[in-house]
């Protein structure tokens, strides 16, 4: 990897996701009042102009179908999956909306999203974010088979149209319609690939098509990439009962970085550095010689038959200390060697729970290493703080990572552009967190 690309890594003052909250809008063919956020439902358009706020982190409370309280046999509530959608697909870097088709009942049992209630900068390249199930829907979405239609932000809905189901139309429930030109139509998610109470992540990956059957082309969409669209949703499921406790926090990793692939081609290791001991916050003074000069030696024997010895010459000034001393790192890895692969993967499939993170939170580091031949740990690639992956994840200077939690840390975008304030792509590289409980 280049020097450049080390850079781009490293260098993570960014803006992240906005929840996805926003991106559920009715169940029903009618518009919606705006709701006050919540950390559930996260950010919705008001009508004023829009303010990332980042990705809602869920408070862990699960969403349930309401139950028969009264006389007979109540309904079991069924607990809604959890479900964070990440846009990786680096095809699309502009922001994007989506429509959600299930092939149970079309639109409307699902969610049929009015654009204008999207905040009007989408989900953001990096983003991650929070579906919000609505509790009538968590018994009908393991059944239904769903597909995703990525909506770019540069993309402008016909005159007086301001639904999904009347931008994309015909098909029918079980035949997911045709978009016009300028929506992106992926796969559809089989049913059965969401279970109540189960954690996801729904990466959205890949290029339309016309990118170039070339090294760039494959940088950029994947190594399989031939210049035919490639686009996909892919359910990747999260540990979430794998417990930790409150000296512990879990970690998984999700590579969805083809730029990183192609520079570290035989895949990167994901891991944590904390300090193993204390570390020199202060600064010493400096030593000096405070004599202008050495005595000379002379000759003492009047015969000059022996000549004294020399007198000890000064060897200049004690050395100034440099500053404070980096502490020593003991590295545990999460997972590796990691490849980015279509579809990607969860590294490890059980949350690897992790100790003393927090001792020294500032000095803790997020560390990615290239692989070498036979999966060896090879060269660092960057090294990032806590700190910049919340600022990643949320857009905001909010702490959030913490123990008695698990946490699936996700890389993203291209480390040779240049991140903000200095660059203005907004493929640059970035780790976000998503919370799997």
């Amino acid at each position: 990897m280049t020097k450049a690309m080390r850079a781009g890594v490293s260098a993570l003052m960014i803006v992240g996701g906005v929840s996805l909250g926003a991106f559920a809008g009715c169940s029903s063919d009618e518009e919606t009042t705006p709701v006050t956020p919540t950390e559930e439902t996260g950010v919705t358009d008001t009508g004023s102009a829009p303010v990332d706020t980042g990705m809602a982190i869920d408070s862990g409370t699960a969403e349930t179908a309401p139950t028969d309280t009264g006389g007979g046999t109540d309904t079991p509530a069924v607990v809604a999956p959890k479900i964070a959608v990440v846009h990786a697909m680096t095809g699309v870097p502009t922001s994007i909306k989506m429509c959600i088709h299930n092939s149970l009942t079309g639109w409307n049992a699902l969610i049929d999203t009015p654009l204008p209630e999207m905040p009007t900068t989408g989900l953001p390249f990096g983003g991650g974010g929070r579906l919000a199930v609505p509790a009538s829907i968590a018994p009908v979405l393991p059944q239904a088979g769903i597909t995703i239609y990525v909506v770019p932000s540069t993309f402008t809905p016909p005159a007086g149209k301001t639904k999904c189901s009347e931008i994309i139309t015909g098909g029918s429930a079980s035949m997911p319609p045709t978009p016009p030109a300028g929506i992106v139509k992926l796969n559809t998610i089989a049913p059965g690939s969401f279970a109540a109470g189960k954690s996801y992540a729904v990466a959205v990956i890949g290029c339309p098509a016309g990118q170039g059957n070339n090294a760039a082309g494959k940088a950029k969409c994947g190594p399989a990439y031939d210049d035919t669209a490639n686009g996909k949703a892919v359910v990747l499921t999260l540990d979430n009962t794998t417990a930790p406790s409150a000296t512990t926090m879990g970690a998984q990793f999700i590579h969805l970085s083809p730029h990183v692939q192609a520079a570290a081609p035989l895949g990167i290791f994901a891991s944590f550095a904390v300090p193993a001991g204390g570390s020199d916050a202060g600064t010493d003074s400096a030593g000096t010689d405070s004599a202008a000069a050495d005595s000379a030696a002379t000759d003492s024997a009047a015969d000059d038959s022996a000549v004294d010895s020399a007198l000890p010459v000064d060897a200049g000034d004690v050395g100034v200390d440099t500053g404070p001393v980096a502490p020593a790192m003991t590295v545990t890895d999460i997972a590796g060697p990691v490849n980015f692969a279509d579809p990607p993967t969860v590294n490890p499939a059980t949350a690897k729970m992790f100790t003393g993170l927090f001792t020294s939170r500032a000095d803790t580091r997020f560390n990615l290493y290239a692989a070498g031949a036979g999966g060896v740990k090879g060269p660092s690639l960057g090294s990032i703080s806590f700190a910049q992956i919340e600022m990643a994840t949320t857009g905001m200077a909010t702490q959030f990572l913490s123990n008695n939690k698990s946490w699936t840390f996700v890389a993203i975008g291209d480390p040779t552009k240049p991140a903000p304030p200095t660059g203005t792509d907004p493929t640059f590289f970035r780790v976000i967190a998503l919370p799997n409980n």
